[in-house]
């Protein structure tokens, strides 16, 4: 596996930096599922990435260090990339500086790694010391000495880039760049020490990046792969504004290119569809009401539902209101990722035709789903990246798409809501700006009145309070009584048999699972089942499952108190989930993966291997928080028969394993 490896400490203003570099990779640098991102940064400053619309959990992970805090420890901290233990997952490193845009596939500069020696990018030269005719020791003259005379090419080299495989070799430069840096510390931090030790060891090439890699230059047409802004240190103010000015140069053009394919696609294949139905068009991102002439009114407005989907990893997509369907061509001609789902009432006689042309070029990329929003959108538990949210203007629909849109999100999804230049609308999204704390985005957006972006910050959707069960056999009726009278008043009570399951999997399609019930039958041990279903209920509805087998001993409230997902580290099974209480908020991520993962796998592995979903929940969980709020009880046996689930010393739970009997108190 490749790594990108990019240290952000001490200011702010670097986070913002970040967001650029991290912005032109996701849209320009063809990350693939071979590569992640390796951010070295201090806790608060992972939080703060964390909570950005372009964090995405798969591709970017953390080492932390909350100990630097000036400049010099800041540059000098991609050095302790070889103390990390996660080092051993990647093959190739790119180091880069934060002050970078990418604008081509990154790819292309792994590939160039053959040897184990640093690739850098050719800047200055040692023996004159200077660079842009500024006379700095930044290549480490002063470190050279009279060793200098041994070269016969000084060129030097900029820090800011650093390929390399992962090796002995490069672990063992990195070592001795430390003892050197303790040993002569120098007033330009580590490059001077970058630059004397691969010197001194011969372990660099700074011709090959030449063809990739590129200083101060602002030619969006070039075919260099990385453009480098420098400034020195903590010279922050000019570098962002280079960079911002330099990546919406390159996305405004990319823009206009999926416009004008765009309006290239209307033209032939839709407004004929369009024309020969007999109705007038409604108006939309290019016409105005009853026309068919192109207009620059909602220019911005356009420009925004192209620049929204640019990131490559916006996977999936809602739109309520289709119409003619210029907006959804947009958005798949902007990204060749994305899948969208519309919603449409399917009232103009142009709609389905031009749907059905645009499914013959775009296959099952998009898909349509005829009716009522405020009823069609209720049968719907897809978590999407994004939603468009451009159906009925009355405040009633528009308030239900609000509610749908934000209960089918995830903290991170983007939300354009269409039309906000509507009195109404505006009085309404403002509020819900407010209700649901939605944020602006950390890209540019054009500004247009048409419409407004914001993106969720955090999912606030507590654990609904259902209490439920599965078992073939019906509850005996004083346990119904015992959880009955333990449970609040406001929270409800559900039992599933094996009948039960099938209709609720009947009632409650995913799309994505069209053989659920055939998974479920084919699986014979009732446990693995109950497995299945309890995560296919909770990423539908949400909820709080417990195991026949065990008893609730205190108020529920205190169990899921404002937790995203809650159950118990097992004490029985090494490195497993007990999975007999669990319970997490509709849509939640790791149950989603649980689920999936279930779908997925063989009823023979499960045959051989019991506690195989419990282990393999335990990794989801150990593996990626997703940025929820986590509880993990604790489980303690108690003797052959029966364990206590405990928060501190408080007993939440019995569970009566052996014997399968609830002991009437």
């Amino acid at each position: 596996m490749n790594c990108i490896f990019c240290c952000v400490f001490t200011q702010e203003k670097y986070i913002d930096m970040f967001f650029l570099l991290l912005e032109s990779i996701f849209i320009y640098g063809d990350l693939d599922s071979n590569t992640n991102i390796l951010v070295y940064t201090s806790t608060p400053f992972m939080n703060k990435i964390k909570q950005s619309h372009l964090f995405n959990c798969e591709k970017i992970k953390f080492e932390i260090n909350d100990n630097y805090n000036n400049i010099d420890k800041a540059c000098k901290a991609r050095l302790d990339l070889f103390k990390f233990t996660s080092i051993i997952n990647y093959n190739k490193i790119l180091y880069l500086d934060t002050d970078i845009i990418v604008k081509d596939s990154i790819n292309k500069v792994f590939d160039v790694c053959k040897d184990d020696i640093l690739y850098v990018l050719e800047e200055g030269n040692v023996a004159t010391h200077h660079f842009n005719n500024v006379n700095h020791d930044y290549y480490g003259k002063t470190l050279f000495g009279d060793e200098l005379a041994n070269y016969n090419d000084t060129s030097g080299f900029t820090s800011a880039i650093l390929l390399f495989n992962n090796c002995e070799k490069i672990k063992t430069l990195f070592d001795k760049i430390t003892e050197d840096i303790i040993k002569r510390p120098h007033a330009f931090h580590d490059q001077p020490h970058i630059v004397y030790n691969a010197f001194k060891y011969n372990l660099y090439n700074n011709k090959i990046l030449k063809d990739y890699v590129v200083n101060n230059d602002n030619n969006i047409y070039s075919n260099k792969v990385i453009h480098h802004f420098p400034g020195g240190p903590g010279n922050y103010g000019d570098k962002i504004q280079k960079m911002t000015i330099f990546l919406n140069s390159i996305k405004d053009f990319t823009i206009w290119d999926a416009i004008n394919e765009t309006k290239n696609y209307i033209n032939i294949n839709l407004l004929p569809i369009i024309n020969n139905c007999g109705e007038l068009l409604e108006g939309n991102i290019f016409m105005l009401h009853h026309t068919t002439n192109y207009t620059e009114v909602f220019l911005n407005k356009t420009k925004n539902i192209s620049n929204m989907v640019l990131n490559k990893n916006l996977k999936d997509v809602m739109e309520i209101g289709f119409n003619s369907g210029f907006s959804t061509l947009l958005m798949l001609l902007s990204n060749p990722n994305i899948n969208i789902t519309c919603f449409d009432l399917g009232e103009h006689t142009y709609t389905i035709p031009c749907y059905n042309k645009m499914k013959e070029t775009f296959g099952n990329r998009i898909n349509i789903i005829i009716g009522d929003s405020t009823k069609t959108l209720q049968n719907v538990n897809t978590i999407y990246d994004l939603i468009h949210i451009d159906g009925g203007h009355s405040t009633e629909v528009a308030n239900s798409d609000i509610i749908n849109s934000y209960r089918l999100s995830r903290q991170g999804t983007i939300l354009i809501m269409d039309d906000y230049d509507f009195p109404n609308l505006h009085n309404l999204w403002d509020n819900y700006i407010i209700k649901y704390n939605l944020k602006n985005l950390h890209i540019n957006v054009y500004n247009s009145p048409h419409h407004d972006i914001k993106y969720i910050d955090v999912i606030n959707i507590p654990i609904p309070k259902v209490l439920f069960q599965t078992h073939k056999n019906n509850p005996e009726t004083y346990v119904l009584d015992m959880i009955k009278n333990i449970l609040p008043c406001d929270w409800k009570y559900e039992f599933y048999n094996d009948e039960n399951i099938i209709q609720f999997f009947i009632d409650n399609p995913i799309t994505e699972l069209p053989d659920i019930i055939n998974k479920f039958n084919s699986f014979k041990i009732g446990p693995h089942k109950a497995d299945l279903f309890r995560y296919y209920y909770i990423y539908v509805r949400g909820g709080f499952y417990m195991d026949c087998d065990a008893m609730l001993y205190t108020n529920i409230e205190h169990v899921v108190k404002n937790y995203d997902f809650v159950s118990v580290n097992s004490s029985a099974v090494h490195s497993a989930i007990f999975q007999g209480v669990i319970g997490a908020s509709p849509g939640n991520k790791i149950i989603k993966e649980a689920l999936f993962h279930a779908y997925n796998t063989s009823p023979q592995i499960l045959d051989k291997e019991y506690h195989y979903l419990c282990r393999e929940l335990y990794n989801i969980v150990t593996r990626n928080d997703f940025g929820y709020n986590i509880k993990l009880y604790k489980e303690k046996i108690i003797n052959d028969s029966v364990a206590d689930i405990l928060d501190g010393e408080i007993v939440l739970f019995k569970h009566y394993f052996k014997y399968k009997v609830i002991p009437y108190f």
